[in-house]
């Protein structure tokens, strides 16, 4: 049987949060396709994060590819059906698919681009391995669970597929596919590296939690890899690619103490010299002072956490649910660990006073975090936030994606307008950075000096800008005065 091609693309858009980290849901989908079909498949894992759009597009212009399959963000919705166009123009009988948070929930909807052929639902691992297996068959792909696809000219859906159980079985990301030293040249969600380059990781998935703005993706029930899963793979990436700091993805790391400490300890105990952070917000109160010291001592300088707001009823109308003042000790004790400490906050939320968010800022300025990040409430495909904003009786889902990120400048779903919010923030920024204490413990908590120094004059710079926008720019309100 012919070798096929089967090229990976993930779509990304430059925000202001950074840029591009590792595609880790596409280097663990090359993984189990070479470990079902072994050499069968060519794979090249194509960003155009990190290439370029015109780079990946021109590579895809060659029309080598038998299958291209795409990992998309809301946001980057235009970019995907128009990569997925210039594929077809080139070779109209190449297979196009797409999966992900996007895909998941919009489902049929993507069906209506003639250009894209298959949506995968959910966890597209096994999914993936059963469509290629009756791709080389006979090609009934209304038997693969997990799918959404056209037969005969109609759009269908597959039988739902359970989640995958035992993670263990999955194997390690491919990560041969991609230079991680190219990744390490762009910012990222973390901030400044401790190291040469890293490598992302994903210990778990899903979130019991009721958090109504997130998309719910794995679920609610948090299935784990075990501890020894884990650590293997942190010993594969410090021996085979010379990893030296890793940044954990888990919508919860910390959810099972005694799993958390069993993985940190066993690092500990290696003697293996890895920074370790964790970007995406650890639950702050699941955290004690036993593990912030463990997280401490396997390596770990910087720590953000989910947080959201400072208002009690907020938290409730959320769905977050957090003791405020006990989250407020846990940032306190992470900072003293030596730790960097940072925080999310989101503004914009559907019945979120202007005191509340003011209430949010005095809290983050006054507070122990070494950094705070103030974001737009974003109602994201699948969240009951989204359904809340677009569905209902008479909801219209929005047909342009581009403004569903946290630094949209064009939405509001609190009592404040847009224009309000986002003269909010800037003022939450300029009242958080320009803290000489805080500043001060962060350039000796900074893992590079003279990045942290970097950071610091740009921070200045969008002061002054920020300055300048809310004074001598006139912000209408809601009453039609400046």
């Amino acid at each position: 049987m012919p070798t096929r091609k089967l090229w990976l693309v993930r779509t990304f858009k430059l925000l202001k949060g950074g840029g591009p980290i590792p595609p880790l849901g596409l280097l663990s989908l090359a993984a189990v396709v070479r470990e079902a079909f072994g050499t069968r498949y060519e794979i090249r894992i194509l960003d155009t994060g990190v290439m370029g759009v015109d780079a990946v597009r021109e590579a895809l212009s060659a029309g080598e590819a038998d299958l291209v399959g795409f990992s998309t963000m809301s946001c980057e919705d235009d970019l995907l059906h128009d990569l997925a166009s210039h594929v077809k123009e080139v070779r109209s009988d190449t297979w196009t698919l797409v999966g992900g948070p996007h895909a998941t929930v919009l489902k049929e909807d993507l069906l209506d681009d003639s250009n894209l052929d298959v949506v995968a639902v959910g966890e597209a691992e096994r999914s993936f391995v059963e469509f290629l297996e009756e791709f080389e068959g006979e090609r009934r792909f209304e038997k693969v669970a997990g799918l959404a696809l056209r037969s005969d000219g109609a759009k269908i859906r597959t039988d739902e597929r359970a989640p995958i159980g035992d993670l263990d079985e999955l194997p390690f990301p491919a990560w041969d596919l991609i230079d991680m030293k190219a990744y390490a040249a762009f910012a990222n969600w973390n901030g400044a590296l401790k190291a040469e380059y890293y490598a992302v990781m994903s210990s778990s998935r899903g979130c019991p939690y009721g958090c109504y703005f997130c998309h719910n993706l794995f679920g609610k029930r948090v299935r784990a890899r075990s501890a020894e899963s884990v650590f293997g793979e942190l010993k594969r990436l410090y021996e085979e690619f010379g990893v030296r700091e890793v940044h954990v993805l888990d919508d919860i790391f910390n959810f099972n103490a005694k799993r958390a400490k069993e993985i940190l300890t066993r690092v500990i105990d290696s003697g293996m010299k890895i920074a370790f952070a964790f970007p995406n917000g650890l639950r702050a109160d699941r955290m004690t002072d036993e593990l912030i010291g463990l997280f401490r001592k396997a390596g770990t300088y910087k720590v953000n956490y989910g947080f959201e707001t400072a208002s009690m009823r907020l938290q409730k109308v959320i769905g977050k649910n957090l003791d405020v003042a006990k989250a407020a000790d846990v940032f306190e004790k992470t900072s003293k660990a030596g730790i960097l400490t940072g925080a999310y906050f989101m503004f914009g939320f559907p019945t979120q006073t202007r005191e509340e968010i003011l209430e949010s800022i005095d809290f983050a300025v006054h507070s122990s975090l070494d950094a705070a990040y103030f974001f737009k409430a974003t109602p994201y495909p699948g969240s009951g936030f989204f359904e809340e904003v677009h569905g209902g009786e008479h909801g219209k889902r929005p047909t342009n994606f581009a403004e569903h990120h946290f630094f949209s400048f064009a939405r509001s779903y609190g009592e404040l307008d847009a224009a309000e919010l986002n003269e909010l923030i800037l003022l939450a920024q300029e009242r958080f950075i320009f803290s000489v204490r805080r500043l001060w413990r962060g350039f000796w908590k900074a893992p590079k000096k003279w990045r942290f120094v970097k950071g610091v004059f740009e921070a200045l710079a969008l002061g002054l800008q920020a300055f300048l926008i809310r004074r001598l720019i006139a912000v209408p309100k809601k009453d039609g005065k400046a």
